[in-house]
């Protein structure tokens, strides 16, 4: 299957750095599409033309996290397992997702993410180098204690699961197991699981072991209490490299209604701003946010002698959690309409 791969994406791996080309790498995409060529090569050709696109390998060399995301976000690499595994803590509750939206932007949110994972790559090839061998995968404590109808709400699974689908299209099967601990009571537990497993491709569920009470001997089997910090029941008594996280505080939020236009558009109605455009190639523009609920937006073009026609699908956005910005290259002219 690898072979096969390797020979369906060859001319997308020219001039790509050699870790393209590694068995390890392609393995990655085969398993997570068990082991369907076709699926894997739709799947890879799509994210490195996503790569192409978006660079992260060259974005990361020059990026620097908002300051907020040092002090807020939560989690992080905690060491490596007794054999040798890394592993990484996720501290899904603690972490302020909508706060630190609402600080910086969705966009700054996801392209956090997106560095945070384009670095692991540099984890796993330390411990291949300390250990001598292969090891492509982390072992991940997700961390649920304190889950609430805060993480349940739709603007955060959206968030979250806009993050997972850009994570699980372009690294797959980093993961080799997932301890899910401080689960809440087995009834709560299931209605929030059928909230959120959606999110999460089947592989990625396979992976998974909902620790019981007995939580801190399971992770004690695999991961040293040297390592653990003692509130996951180790003997560490400082784990710097994990973050807290935290409530943004309110003062923190971004204000930028000034620069706006405000316009009301009652509920079953529908507003509408028309640009005339009289120069091919033009760029139009659009940045909006709603103050309390999601709306549908889509853009149309009239051309001279020529009937209105959609050039911007409908969609609808989550508007009330992060403002909204895109542009349309304008091919022909005629008048542009925005409509809300």
């Amino acid at each position: 299957a690898v072979i096969q791969l390797r020979e369906n994406v060859k001319d997308m791996l020219k001039d790509r750095p050699s870790m393209f080309n590694q068995d390890w790498y392609l393995v990655r995409w085969v398993r997570a599409r068990k082991l369907n060529v076709k699926a894997a090569t739709e799947q890879l050709r799509a994210s490195l033309k996503w790569r192409d696109e978006t660079k992260p390998d060259e974005q990361l060399k020059a990026y620097n996290a908002p300051e907020i995301f040092e002090k807020y976000w939560s989690g992080g690499l905690l060491g490596e397992t007794k054999a040798g595994v890394p592993v990484l803590v996720d501290s899904f509750a603690k972490l302020d997702l909508l706060g630190l939206i609402r600080s910086t932007s969705k966009a700054e949110v996801l392209k956090h993410w997106v560095m945070w994972a384009e670095g692991l790559e540099d984890v796993l090839d330390q411990a291949c180098q300390k250990h001598n061998r292969e090891i492509r995968q982390f072992v991940l404590i997700m961390n649920i204690e304190g889950t609430s109808s805060k993480q349940l709400r739709p603007a955060f699974m959206k968030v979250y699961g806009d993050a997972l689908r850009v994570l699980q299209d372009n690294y797959p099967e980093r993961v080799s197991r997932i301890f899910i601990i401080n689960t809440p009571a087995p009834r709560l537990l299931a209605f929030g699981w059928n909230l959120l497993k959606w999110m999460f491709d089947e592989g990625l569920r396979e992976k998974m072991v909902f620790c019981g009470k007995n939580w801190q001997d399971d992770l004690l089997q695999e991961i040293d209490a040297s390592v653990l910090p003692d509130y996951f029941g180790g003997e560490r008594k400082e784990c710097p490299s994990i973050k807290p996280g935290g409530e943004v505080p309110p003062e923190l939020f971004k204000d930028n209604s000034d620069a706006y236009t405000k316009w009301v558009v009652p509920r079953g109605q529908t507003f509408s701003h028309e640009i005339k455009v009289t120069k091919e190639g033009s760029m139009l523009s659009w940045d909006f946010f709603t103050e309390s609920r999601n709306i549908q937006f889509f853009v149309t073009l009239t051309k001279p002698l020529e009937e209105e026609e959609v050039v911007v699908a409908k969609e609808k956005l989550e508007s009330h959690v992060s403002s909204v910005q895109g542009e349309l290259v304008c091919d022909f002219t005629g008048i542009y309409k925005l409509v809300w």
